[in-house]
């Protein structure tokens, strides 16, 4: 729709249009799950093996996590944003799932552990292609920065709206229904956010395919880029 002015300051207010809303919920979907599924895995574990398995587990899960993200950061450079998206919800979707099926089955508890591990990985895809799909896909700076301050909002609200509703769902049926419903959110996730495939931006970096060794590169570059980073003396004392 067209910007609406606000009061007699001659300042403009644009609202979202259908796709972004869509976009937005997309994100939030995701990252409530993100937040409940832990949840879900820890309470599974507490009534399996106790407090101390807990910790283990915890730590465990997240561990990919902090370790794999400046890995899979890169993906969205040289890939589609918009199928990078995708991927980390459907990724998100089959871990948090394979967690779910380790609880109605019964099968042991690593299983779980395992599956929330790949949920988390998968979830570290989302944010760096987001900041690579939202601004190609507005159309003028300001509706650029509503859809941030309501993709933040999202974000912010799932702080509160994972645990709230794991515990929800824990209190209906335990942890298979907190982890299923947070594999559910991810694959509705990945469902609004489809339509941005075929409207995405092109990857900044592409593979030119000329030789044998251009797959090898792409395994080994991030991280060869990455070191080069925490070479410097400064980056280092950030992180």
């Amino acid at each position: 729709g067209r910007p609406d002015h606000v009061g007699g300051t001659g300042m403009t207010a644009e609202r979202l249009d259908a796709r972004l809303i869509r976009y937005a919920i997309g994100n939030a979907l995701a990252t409530v799950a993100e937040w409940g599924a832990l949840i879900g895995l820890l309470v599974h574990v507490f009534e399996r093996n106790g407090p101390e398995a807990v910790g283990i587990a915890s730590f465990t899960a997240i561990l990919p996590y902090v370790f794999l993200a400046p890995f899979t950061a890169r993906v969205a450079e040289r890939r589609p944003a918009a199928s990078v998206r995708v991927g980390g919800m459907l990724g998100q979707a089959i871990g948090f799932g394979t967690a779910a099926a380790s609880v109605v089955f019964d099968w042991p508890i690593w299983v779980g552990i395992l599956g929330t591990a790949i949920g988390f990985t998968a979830a570290t895809l989302l944010r760096p292609a987001s900041a690579v799909l939202l601004p190609a896909i507005v159309r003028s700076s300001r509706e650029l920065t509503t859809a941030n301050v309501w993709v933040g909002y999202g974000d912010t609200a799932a702080l509160l709206l994972g645990p709230l509703l794991t515990t929800f769902f824990l209190a209906i049926q335990g942890p298979a229904a907190s982890l299923g419903a947070c594999a559910v959110m991810s694959l509705v996730a990945a469902a609004l956010t489809m339509p941005f495939v075929r409207n995405g931006p092109a990857p900044a970096v592409q593979d030119d395919g000329t030789d044998g060794g251009s797959a090898w590169r792409s395994v080994t570059g991030p991280l060869v880029d990455v070191l080069s980073v925490v070479r410097r003396p400064t980056v280092r004392a950030v992180l």
